[in-house]
């Protein structure tokens, strides 16, 4: 008489070790969804550039330059909350190899920013760009038309390669644009005006690059631009351009201003910033996020 509840009894403890198995697969599958739901989003400051963007100078690239100075600063929840750094920042970037990519073999930089930010497991918060420097210094040492700094054929030559600058700029700035328009969340972009790396040493280079940075009215004025592109300097072109692409501007060239001798290695034939003077660029990109 008690073999029938045996039976019964084995086949119910069967039953219930069934639902318990079933009943701990489902908790370790919800268990693992809320593992993933709550794993927070890679919140990125995406640095873009030239030497300077790499750090250049710098006693310590990843402590002292502008980019992990600014990256520090970004951090704070008041200033965007980012949590990763990425700089792509390549020393000797032209805004023609950043779109077409370097002569030394490195990928086109705008091709690695648009992934960076197209990158949908990341949201992309913060872009900084500096890019044209290079641009005046190949054309102004590397031009045979610049054997004379004076000449009316070194002026032609610069010109030249300001138009060619703004073009690129334009298609850098769209391109970066159409891609943090495609990212979630919200975004700012900053872009830095150049320095002049003879700023107060005397330099007969020094009167030449304000020239070429500022244009003849040596003042950024983007509504004189346009009357008269001889007033357009390279800073011009960087400021205006960005501002019509809702970029806001970083004033490298009154960070560093007549203090090329203390903030930059130009006493000893280095045009890079000291860590102070990336100091002062970092700065200058916190005033414009004030602003």
């Amino acid at each position: 008489m008690l073999r029938p509840s045996a039976e019964v009894g084995r086949g119910g403890r069967k039953k219930m070790r069934a639902l318990f198995a079933i009943a701990l697969a489902l908790t370790l599958v919800a268990t693992g969804t809320q593992t993933l739901a709550a794993t927070p989003t890679p919140v990125v400051y995406l640095a873009l550039g030239d030497s300077l963007a790499e750090g250049i100078g710098a006693s310590n690239i990843a402590e002292t330059a502008y980019v992990p100075r600014l990256f520090h600063y970004f951090h704070g929840t008041a200033h965007g909350g980012v949590d990763t750094l990425v700089n792509l920042g390549i020393g000797g970037d032209t805004s023609y190899w950043f779109l077409s990519g370097s002569p030394w073999g490195a990928g086109p930089q705008l091709q690695q920013a648009l992934a960076a930010i197209s990158d949908p497991t990341t949201d992309t918060r913060i872009v900084t760009l500096d890019i044209g420097g290079n641009h005046l210094l190949n054309t102004l040492f590397g031009s045979a038309a610049c054997h004379d700094i004076t000449s009316a054929a070194c002026r032609a030559a610069m010109a030249a390669t300001l138009v060619a600058f703004a073009a690129n700029y334009q298609t850098i700035l769209s391109a970066l644009n159409a891609a943090l328009t495609a990212d979630p969340g919200t975004e700012r972009v900053f872009v830095m005006t150049y320095y002049n790396l003879w700023g107060g040493t005397g330099d007969p280079l020094e009167a030449v690059t304000d020239a070429l940075l500022l244009g003849s009215d040596l003042t950024i004025d983007c509504a004189a631009n346009a009357a008269d592109p001889t007033k357009a300097g390279l800073n011009d072109l960087i400021a205006c351009i960005g501002i019509a692409n809702g970029a806001e501007v970083a004033d490298g060239f009154g960070a560093v201003g007549d203090n090329a001798l203390h903030l930059t290695h130009v006493a000893e034939g280095d045009v890079h910033p000291t860590d102070a003077g990336y100091a002062a660029l970092a700065s200058a990109f916190m005033e414009a996020e004030k602003r």
